[in-house]
Order: C-alpha cells, then sequence, then structure tokens
C-alpha cells in the first residue's frame, strides 16, 4: 500500500510528496488526506483546539477579523493576511482574492531553539475552495475528507492544495471538462 507519509523524502518541516490520481485508490487518498492534516505538534494541537472553539463565535468562521481577535486574545500570535487577486485581462483568473490568517508558533515550540519561528496558516474557508458543481464519485469522496477549516504549517497547505487541485482536475477531465484557471494550484495558491 503506497503511502505519502514513507515514499517521499521526510524534511524538519514536514511532509509532502509528489502523485499521480491513477496511482492511488480512492480509500487511500481518503487515508492520506485525513492523517495529513493530523496536528504533528502540541501547538498545533492547541491552535486547532482553539480555533474550534473560535470558530462559532466568528460566524462559523466567516467573520475573519473577529476570529484573529479571538485567537489573539487566547495567546496566539496572529495575523489576518488577504491577497488582493486581480490583475488585467485574463490575469483576474489566476490570481484570486482571499482571506486567511497566519499565527506564529511560540519560540518555545520551535524543534531547536535556533530554529525559526513556524508560521501556521488557519483558512477558515479551505474546504468551499474546493467544492465543484458537477464531481465524481471519486472526488466526492475526497471532498469529504477535507476539514471545513484548514489549519496546519504553510508548507503543508501547499501540498495538500497541490493535490487537491491534482484531483479536481481528474474530475474533470474524466467528467469531459476543462479545468478552469481559477482552480489550478497556482491560482488557489496566489
Amino acid at each position: 500500500v503506497p503511502s505519502l507519509v514513507f515514499d517521499i523524502e521526510l524534511e524538519d518541516n514536514g511532509i509532502g510528496g509528489h502523485w499521480q490520481e491513477d496511482e492511488w485508490e480512492e480509500d487511500e487518498v481518503v487515508t492520506e488526506i485525513q492523517r495529513f492534516v493530523q496536528p504533528t505538534t502540541a501547538y498545533e494541537t492547541r491552535l486547532i483546539n482553539d480555533v474550534r472553539v473560535a470558530c462559532p463565535l466568528a460566524k462559523d468562521g466567516q467573520d475573519s477579523v473577529r476570529l484573529v481577535s479571538i485567537l489573539s486574545s487566547m495567546g496566539h500570535r496572529c495575523c489576518l493576511r488577504t491577497a488582493l487577486g486581480g490583475g488585467d485581462g485574463a490575469d483576474c483568473l489566476r490570481n484570486l482574492r482571499h482571506t486567511f490568517i497566519t499565527c506564529e508558533a511560540p519560540a518555545a515550540a520551535a524543534a531547536a531553539p535556533s530554529a525559526p519561528c513556524r508560521r501556521y496558516i488557519v483558512d477558515a474557508q479551505f474546504k468551499e475552495q474546493f467544492i465543484i458543481a458537477k464531481t465524481t464519485a471519486r472526488y466526492a469522496s475526497i471532498l469529504a475528507a477535507i476539514p471545513q477549516v484548514f489549519v496546519g504549517p504553510e508548507e503543508h497547505l501547499a501540498l495538500l492544495v497541490n493535490f487537491l487541485c491534482t484531483e479536481m482536475s481528474a474530475a474533470f477531465r474524466q467528467l469531459g471538462a476543462v479545468l478552469p484557471p481559477w482552480r489550478h494550484a497556482a491560482s488557489m495558491l496566489s
């Protein structure tokens, strides 16, 4: 059984890898996604738990300013970030507008005293970004495994988005459709 965790190079900054959608069975993909979004540090566990408490108090995470305020009052160093998106012509389809929160783990949570602070992303609308009108059974199963709110290291976010966009592209292909430019990984990460 292939495993993202063991079939790739493990680095100090987290897990990740390169995969092809046709090499993975649906249940293996779902299991790997679930494993991938599990917290790996005490700080990450605390942040996830605090986000679960804070989201209902911030209109289920829709009120990002309030969510930052609540998380800050819980002791997290948070910052609201907005990707402005836009551009000329077709660039507006590749540079998307999106708001998310960054949190820096306290220095005490770093792996080594000289290690830089690790940055975590809180994206309260994460799952919404991957919903498509027409889907395949495989993609629907994968989508069901994605957390509504992403909380994790920034390097994990990029890997997960790349993976999900690959799966989304496969769903579009299977349905005989072309993946729109705003659904490509580079656009989703813009």
